[in-house]
């Protein structure tokens, strides 16, 4: 039995010496200096750390934002499936999120008092044309760790204006973002919201058969 727990703590022991020494081998890699888009993977700058290692709770509750709109255009297009008509006025916005993933969309809950400005922030993902609809600005086949990428890009834009001195530029999130459900249901039952949280987010860029759901017309007595 001795003999057996000595062979246990030395297996111990080299399994910590071959980690020391792994982290020995990690490069040190200055993160800001990277461009984020050239980063081979997210998880791994090829230091060990994560290209998101200085997310904030608001950087994750943008990302999150960025793919919940980026997912909600262009399930709204399949939805509709009518080639003149594959986007909705901006106005419309916060009915669309809460049919979609059953839950409210509050611009002032992310620091901006109108929804013109809250896109405005999300320009990279999304924006408000000439016409006042919303255009996606991401093809339906972005891959995920885009959104990673986008946001960090984000954040270090921000960071930078911060340290010149220009205090506007810091989020300023008056109460926390909603992440579960919760929100009202829109008239026709909204159950266009378990469709996107459920088959559009499982299945969103895994090559799997995309299952739209939700979107089945223009708010009642507000179409465009």
């Amino acid at each position: 039995e001795e003999k057996a727990d000595r062979e246990v703590e030395e297996e111990v022991k080299d399994g910590e010496a071959k980690e020391e020494e792994l982290e020995e081998e990690k490069p040190k890699i200055n993160a800001a200096e990277l461009d984020v888009f050239d980063v081979e993977d997210v998880t791994d700058i090829g230091s060990g750390e994560p290209l998101f290692a200085h997310f904030s709770a608001e950087d994750w509750a943008m990302m999150s934002l960025r793919f919940e709109l980026h997912l909600l255009m262009h399930a709204f297009k399949h939805d509709l499936g009518d080639p003149e008509r594959q986007t909705f006025h901006e106005r419309h916005i916060a009915y669309y999120y809460n049919k979609y993933f059953g839950k409210n969309l509050s611009a002032k809950s992310f620091g901006q008092s109108t929804y013109q400005e809250l896109i405005k922030v999300l320009e990279d993902t999304v924006e408000i044309d000439a016409k006042s609809t919303l255009e996606a600005q991401l093809s339906e086949e972005t891959p995920l760790d885009s959104f990673v990428r986008l946001t960090e890009d984000d954040r270090r834009e921000r960071q930078r204006r911060v340290d010149t001195g220009d205090a506007a530029a810091a989020f300023k999130f008056s109460a926390a973002p909603q992440w579960g459900g919760g929100g009202q249901k829109g008239k026709g039952g909204g159950k266009g919201g378990q469709g996107a949280r459920g088959s559009v987010g499982a299945s969103y860029g895994s090559g799997a058969k995309r299952s739209y759901r939700g979107a089945s017309g223009y708010p009642p007595a507000k179409r465009p």
